[in-house]
């Protein structure tokens, strides 16, 4: 009996559906309410709203999810500012609305402010070289179809080495257009990451803030279909 109740919860577990959106893209959000609306949500981690800011001293990768559904393409910005010497302040976006490195994470100033860094599926994923990307391109190149489906469980990163400024403002940009992400820190590029088999759809469609231990505010976020 104990087997086939096993077997059950699993089943379920398996063909459970993400949770249904309560908001759509366009989403504007200048963080000026008392409280988070219900669009957002965290199982834990400390969010919220101080002085017309979302706030957060320690999350511990447990992110802030907004529930609505991205585009395939999709333009995202806002402002960052981190008050810890580390600075550190990071996004997840087209993850599954429930998991830290469900999606693409996006880290600026991290490892103690020495590395800004697109990963997939993983933060401490392998480093992608500049072959790495010339070979992905070209079976793209090659065939399409068939690129996106032996890279589906692709697990990497594209990092730069950098530091940042703790108690600055900085402005983040981030698009992703078809294969092609890009990251953009007050208006200058920083890092760009392709994806021979992009992320999109049920389970891999949601946007949220993360933070492992800075003392962050985020402000002004604007998302856009392209």
């Amino acid at each position: 009996m104990f087997r086939v109740l096993l077997v059950f919860l699993v089943a379920t577990v398996a063909c459970s559906k993400p949770t249904p959106p309560v908001t759509t893209i366009p989403y504007t959000q200048a963080f000026d309410g008392p409280e988070l609306g219900p669009e957002w949500h965290s199982p834990s981690g400390g969010w919220s709203i101080v002085d017309g800011r979302l706030y957060n001293a320690g999350a511990h990768n447990v992110p802030l999810w907004l529930s609505a559904a991205l585009p395939r393409d999709v333009r995202v910005s806002f402002d960052v500012e981190s008050r810890s010497d580390e600075v550190d302040f990071k996004f997840e976006i087209y993850g599954d609305g429930e998991h830290h490195e469900s999606g693409y994470s996006v880290i600026m100033g991290g490892w103690k402010n020495t590395t800004t860094l697109i990963a997939r599926r993983g933060e401490h994923a392998p480093r992608r070289i500049d072959s790495d990307d010339a070979s992905l391109r070209a079976q793209v190149a090659q065939d399409k179809v068939r690129a996106a489906t032996i890279n589906k469980d692709r697990r990497d990163a594209v990092a730069k080495l950098e530091k940042l400024e703790p108690n600055r403002v900085y402005h983040v940009v981030f698009e992703k257009r078809g294969n092609d992400l890009r990251l953009d820190i007050d208006g200058q590029a920083h890092l760009t990451y392709f994806d021979p088999s992009p992320l999109h759809g049920p389970s891999a469609d949601r946007f949220a803030f993360a933070n492992w231990a800075s003392r962050l505010y985020f402000d002004n976020l604007a998302i856009t279909p392209l």
